[in-house]
């Protein structure tokens, strides 16, 4: 229903991975069995929401070990104008204000701690600009999520969602 456009949101409850891992279900979740599914340019978003906040994420269920070699320029960018959209079209909100995550501890403390922030996720966060986009970051993970609780009720929000770069971090 949903790849024939028959509606236009999933939303999907935790399963248990060990549960339903067989020959015909080899999927790391509902996130990979759903891209495998619905196909290109249909890509699912997932987002984890309750009444205070929305957080999205770039990479879904990857060992930590590969998270790294994921978050690419290109990958960073296309889950940011994904985003955008899906905040515009299935939560109505005009004029989205996306908070970005770094990957590394302080976000990367000006390339002490890590680049990926410097070389990858800046410049993704720069191209959405570019493009008309309110997106800033990225932002230390440790700080950001106090921040947007505390400031979730005020007009207007410090965000709208957060984007955290692999699954736990969100």
């Amino acid at each position: 229903a949903l790849k024939n456009g028959e509606i236009d949101v999933l939303v999907t409850a935790p399963i248990c991975k060990n549960a339903i891992q067989s020959p015909d279900f080899n999927f790391a979740g509902h996130t990979e069995y759903l891209a495998n599914r619905i196909g290109e340019g249909n890509e699912p978003l997932m987002v984890l929401a309750n009444d205070v906040m929305r957080v999205a994420l770039v990479t879904t269920h990857l060992p930590i070990s590969e998270v790294a070699a994921a978050i690419t320029k290109e990958n960073v960018a296309k889950k940011i104008r994904q985003l955008n959209k899906s905040l515009q079209h299935d939560f109505l909100i005009s004029a989205p204000r996306i908070a970005v995550l770094g990957l590394n501890p302080h976000a990367g403390e000006g390339g002490h701690l890590g680049r990926e922030e410097i070389d990858t996720i800046g410049p993704a966060i720069e191209a959405a600009r570019q493009q008309g986009m309110d997106v800033r970051g990225p932002f230390p993970p440790d700080t950001v999520f106090m921040t947007a609780r505390a400031q979730a009720h005020k007009n207007p929000p410090f965000c709208d969602v957060v984007i955290a770069m692999y699954h736990d971090q969100g």
